[in-house]
């Protein structure tokens, strides 16, 4: 399968003088159109009718950010061009490699290169310009005679152009392209095209500094002199921004970047390249500066480590809601962020006056060294300002929420399910599961749940021992790893709930009909069974693949009702209702004690009331209440956290080195300093060395404080907490791992898959241990 095809003799002179002569071989494959045929196999509905594009270097070069955008898909980057790239400009390399690591844009990188039958021989005395050219011709004619794909070279090249033309292959410029097939980025291709004419367009500013290289910088990073960082710009002062450092930086938890100088052209979200100023440079933000404190020169002695950015690692690329600032005229305008830690963005668009009070979309392109602005192009238009969708729009914008309808190829995997052809288990599925569908199962949650994706079960053993499993909806058996749904679900990431609507993880025909556990239908499950003594001490675990039929759907009110033996609800099940109140109470006795050893061990319970609102006939909140809290609600929640942890220790135990966890860092002290304050009018105080102590003095303020002033202390300690985060188990100590406010030393999301893509990937975790179906 390997044939040697070149050689290359190169003559090194060693530090000792010596001439060393090094043969480089070069060798191909006849199996490399494999990339094309994948490609080919991929059931890509809406790219459908878009043709193959292949970019010669100058398109890749002069165009990337065309290449860039999302719409733009079907990209054949020939490897003669991106080894070069990969060589002379690892900026647009890397850039490359992320489009052909999305598996949305449906692009891959041609290894014409090391493919025999593409492989193109540098003649004697040729250009390799010109040796190029032949080799993206080849290629060209061998898709053209060897594949069925609609290509289109994309090239100003005229020699490309002309020799392609006469070997009948279609050749298009970059803006025949976007016309032809994506009149929507006219706009952007406007922007691109005009900053190449002419780039510096605004000379009023030069106190930015260049860039450092690349190559400085990563060599840099890894010596510990320069910081790789996030940009957060301060909400309240935009002309001021910090670098997260961690938890144990000896610098502190973050460095200061004052001014927009030093800020050097980065903007909020950006990974940065931080160097540390000497401390004399060093100052103090101004939320450290007292009333009367005038100037920004007075510090207070709050000096913090400061530094300044030398390089971006790599923008934020995401999409800023704007709007046109008043008087805005000429062919380039100003718009201003809905986001103040944005700045202003320049924009090229021919489409000025139909955006006058409209909420739009941009996207920044670039940032010159001479401009005040940053400049971008425009996206699209989300809708009049002040209107309710627009602004809803808005919000869901700059929170990266997608909106957008899944495509019919994410569809396209999915079994059949309606009315007249309802989606069965398959009879050979069932056999690999463990069948539990003559078990009690039930589930229980709000009102008109229909993502119902938990249940439980409990049975009573002999020697006053419980049966007690979690099952939770198999989602991974329908939402196959990285598949075109797969991807769309992790770029979500979770399930998002508004007032009046739900925007899904996944799509409606799993969330709430062919993965929802409903009653009466057998459905896929991933099952945590444990076998518990009476004071809910774990004897044996189970983990694996079920099958399960729930026998009950019940809402929170409905099982609150069983367990105060409500006439009502006895009158409704009939025959049912001795033994479902039997598990429930089960269930409730082994909660209880559960929950106190949990809490005993130092897990915080914070009082959160949850909102619930009325909407009228157009969907518009007019009143709302604050929900009574059930003791089943909690029954419910510790169960799922019981059921995490247990997977939690599963997963760690088999994959030590890669197990994803859900970590809780302990606060650091001086969160807490306005609940101590408020606790102190009280004479209370609170003792914040542990997470046993402080819930010890959050119990001791609820005995002493009016039920308003409990919600103001308990949302004073929530905001003290640090966030929780995933992390892999590799990359922290054991004792690291530890869930603060639960109080237990290992924790996932393995819960709510439907809702949650974490849990999903739980799921595999699990779906990958050897588990015993007896």
């Amino acid at each position: 399968r390997m044939k040697r095809v070149d050689d290359r003799i190169l003559f090194i002179k060693t530090k000792r003088g010596k001439i060393r002569r090094i043969v480089r071989e070069h060798y191909t494959r006849r199996d490399l159109s494999e990339d094309i045929f994948l490609l080919q196999d991929k059931e890509l509905v809406e790219v459908s009718g878009y043709p193959y594009i292949i970019p010669d270097s100058a398109t890749i070069t002069k165009y990337l950010e065309v290449l860039e955008n999302p719409l733009v898909k079907n990209i054949i980057f020939p490897q003669t061009f991106t080894r070069a790239l990969q060589i002379h400009n690892l900026s647009i390399y890397k850039k490359i490699r992320a489009i052909t690591d999305d598996d949305r844009k449906h692009s891959i990188v041609f290894n014409n290169e090391n493919f025999t039958n593409t492989f193109t021989k540098k003649r004697e005395g040729e250009y390799y310009q010109d040796r190029n050219d032949r080799a993206i011709l080849m290629l060209i004619k061998w898709l053209r005679d060897s594949t069925h794909l609609n290509s289109v070279l994309v090239s100003e090249n005229e020699t490309l152009r002309s020799q392609s033309k006469m070997m009948g292959v279609n050749v298009l410029s970059m803006r025949d392209i976007i016309q032809e097939y994506y009149p929507s980025l006219i706009d952007l291709l406007d922007s691109v095209e005009s900053l190449l004419e002419s780039p510096d367009i605004d000379d009023a500013f030069s106190e930015y500094a260049d860039y450092y290289d690349e190559t400085v910088i990563e060599s840099g990073i890894k010596s510990g002199l320069y910081i790789r960082g996030t940009i957060d710009v301060d909400e309240y002062n935009s002309d001021e921004a910090y670098i997260s450092l961690g938890e144990t930086n000896k610098l502190g938890k973050s460095i200061f970047i004052p001014g927009k100088v030093l800020r050097n052209r980065a903007i909020h979200g950006d990974i940065v390249a931080v160097e540390v100023l000497p401390k004399n440079h060093w100052v103090s933000p101004s939320r450290f500066l007292n009333n009367k404190d005038t100037e920004v020169s007075t510090y207070n002695n709050h000096d913090v480590p400061c530094g300044r950015i030398i390089g971006i690692i790599s923008r934020s690329n995401r999409d800023y809601v704007c709007t046109l600032k008043e008087n805005s005229t000429g062919s380039y305008i100003l718009v201003d962020p809905w986001d103040r830690k944005i700045p202003s963005i320049r924009i090229n668009t021919r489409q000025q006056e139909n955006l006058i009070d409209k909420r739009i979309l941009v996207k920044i392109d670039n940032w010159p060294i001479s401009s005040n602005f940053p400049n971008g192009h425009y996206v699209g238009h989300i809708g009049v300002i002040g209107e309710k969708e627009t602004e809803i729009k808005v919000l869901l914008a700059e929170n990266e929420i997608s909106i957008d309808n899944f495509t019919p190829s994410m569809l396209a995997d999915l079994p059949d399910n309606d009315v007249n052809n309802p989606w069965k288990c398959n009879d050979s599925e069932i056999e690999s599961r463990r069948d539990i569908r003559n078990w009690r199962v039930f589930s229980i949650d709000p009102p008109g749940c229909q993502d119902i994706d938990d249940a439980l079960s409990i049975q009573e053993l002999p020697g006053n021992r419980y049966r007690v499993g979690v099952h939770i909806a198999d989602v991974t058996h329908f939402v196959k790893e990285n598949s075109l749904l797969d991807v769309e679900a992790r770029s979500r990431g979770t399930s998002v709930y508004l007032v009046d609507r739900r925007i899904d993880m996944l799509p409606t025909v799993l969330s709430e009909r062919i993965c929802s556990l409903r009653s009466g239908t057998d459905r896929y499950a991933l099952s945590v069974i444990w076998e518990l003594d009476e004071n809910g001490k774990i004897m044996d675990t189970w983990f694996g693949r079920t099958v399960i039929r729930s026998s009950y759907e019940l809402s929170y009110y409905q099982a609150h009702a069983i367990l105060n033996d409500n006439p009502e609800q006895k009158e409704f099940f009939g025959d049912d209702y001795a033994p479902l109140k039997a598990d429930l109470h089960n269930l409730f006795n082994l909660y209880t004690k559960i929950r106190k050893k949990r809490l005993s061990a130092g897990g915080l319970e914070f009082d959160g009331p949850e909102i619930k609102f009325e909407l009228n006939e157009d969907g518009d909140p007019i009143n709302f209440k604050v929900k009574k809290e059930l003791e089943v609600m909690k029954l419910i929640a510790e169960f799922m956290i019981f059921a995490n942890v247990s997977v939690a220790k599963k997963i760690y135990q088999h994959f030590p080195d890669s197990a994803i966890l859900r970590r809780h860092p302990y606060p650091r002290e001086d969160r807490f300093d306005d609940l101590k304050d408020a606790a102190y009018t009280k004479n209370i105080d609170i003792d914040v060395s542990s997470n046993l102590t402080l819930s010890k003095s959050i119990r001791m303020c609820k005995r002493n404080f009016a039920p308003n002033e409990r919600k103001m202390l308990s949302q004073l300690a929530t905001r003290a907490m640090q966030e929780a985060k995933y992390i892999s188990s590799g990359m922290f100590e054991t004792h690291e791992y530890y869930h603060y406010g639960l109080a237990v030393p290992y924790y996932t999301h393995f819960t709510s898959p439907i809702r949650r893509y974490a849990g999903k990937i739980y799921e595999s975790f699990v779906i990958n241990i050897r588990c015993d179906r007896s």
